[in-house]
């Protein structure tokens, strides 16, 4: 399925935003996008799917659904509310990253799912919000990656699986 073809592009104050929304009125593409991650995380036998806040947190669930183990959500909060923190892609819009305290303990292995890999700040966070409960992030599954801005390249774990790539 060429998902591209449902991704509508935005320029905005001159950044390009990519909006996945048309993707989820489509249900043959939001069951091939849960069938992709499904079928990624199948290598890695995790305990639990974290979804991270949007997109990340309908696909997660769904994921999770199919594999019957746990969904958490990892939510996007202001500053105030400290857990991991990091600065958006989206200039001056620093926010956080919170996970539930007994969502995960040291046993667990994880998948985290979001709607788009950008700059990495977003995983990177999440990895050590995962890491601070002495879990392991086994993958890490995405929508949209906009290769252009790096981020895979610092990344030598988890493995990351990117359905589209701009």
């Amino acid at each position: 399925m060429k998902l591209e073809n449902h991704i509508q592009k935005i320029a905005h104050e001159g950044l390009l935003f990519y909006d996945i929304t048309p993707l989820l009125d489509n249900p043959e593409a939001v069951d091939f996008i849960t069938g992709e991650f499904v079928n990624f995380a199948r290598k890695f036998k995790p305990t639990a799917v974290l979804g991270i806040g949007g997109a990340g947190f309908i696909f997660a669930s769904a994921v999770a659904n199919r594999l019957k183990i746990p969904f958490h959500s990892i939510q996007k909060k202001p500053l105030t509310q400290v857990q991991g923190s990091y600065f958006a892609e989206i200039p001056q819009s620093g926010q956080a990253l919170t996970l539930g305290e007994n969502d995960l303990d040291k046993n667990d292995t994880v998948l985290i799912i979001d709607e788009a890999l950008a700059t990495g700040r977003t995983l990177r966070t999440a990895c050590e919000l995962v890491g601070s409960f002495k879990a392991q992030v086994a993958g890490f599954a995405t929508i949209l990656e906009l290769t252009h801005l790096g981020a895979r390249a610092g990344f030598s774990t988890p493995e990351i699986l990117s359905l589209v790539k701009f």
